[in-house]
């Protein structure tokens, strides 16, 4: 056997190994939590999922989808006095393109900043948007609010919504769930 038949055997068995633990990894850590038993199993690969962000929200999926049209705003005040809304990214005011490219963005606002369980990662997003404003020519901000915005889906069985109806913004439910000054050093 050549030097070269054995090392592309030998780099095959290794990427068929990395593609069974990959695969592996992230069947364990996002299939659906039914059974505390996999949850112990999958504890070992989280880290590998979390840190190339390979995580999987199956709520879509799930027997009880997210009924819930929800999104965030950020209240920026800046030193002169003024005051500028900042919306995290909403699919419905973007085209096509700017979809494809930030929808990833939306799914962390919505899976990630605007729940309770994830209240570590308000005060970097409160900076993110800081940055945002100052850099959109707003001046220098000095404290970022951020709130929740949301309406309940009507069941499309109960109650027929036509299709690109929108609910104007003044009548969604609205909830502050954060607010912090910020430093200079935080821009």
């Amino acid at each position: 056997m050549s030097k070269i038949s054995k090392t592309l055997r030998d780099s095959r068995f290794w990427i068929g190994c990395f593609c069974v633990f990959h695969c592996l990894a992230i069947f364990l850590c996002e299939f659906p939590r039914i059974s505390p038993v996999r949850e112990v199993v999958a504890a070992p690969f989280r880290s590998y999922v979390r840190f190339f962000n390979l995580g999987q929200n199956w709520s879509m999926f799930a027997p009880e989808p997210s009924s819930i049209n929800a999104f965030i705003r950020a209240e920026v005040k800046f030193r002169d006095g003024s005051v500028r809304f900042f919306d995290l990214p909403r699919m419905s005011q973007m085209s096509l393109v700017e979809r494809f490219f930030k929808e990833r963005y939306r799914k962390w606002a919505l899976d990630n900043v605007r729940t309770d369980d994830h209240k570590a990662v308000w005060p970097s997003t409160a900076r993110y948007v800081a940055r945002l404003a100052r850099d959109s020519g707003g001046g220098i901000p000095v404290e970022v609010s951020l709130w929740r915005h949301w309406t309940l889906i009507k069941d499309p069985l109960k109650e027929f919504v036509p299709t690109g109806y929108r609910i104007p913004d003044e009548k969604l439910e609205k909830f502050k769930f954060h607010t912090q000054a910020i430093r200079e050093e935080d821009l």
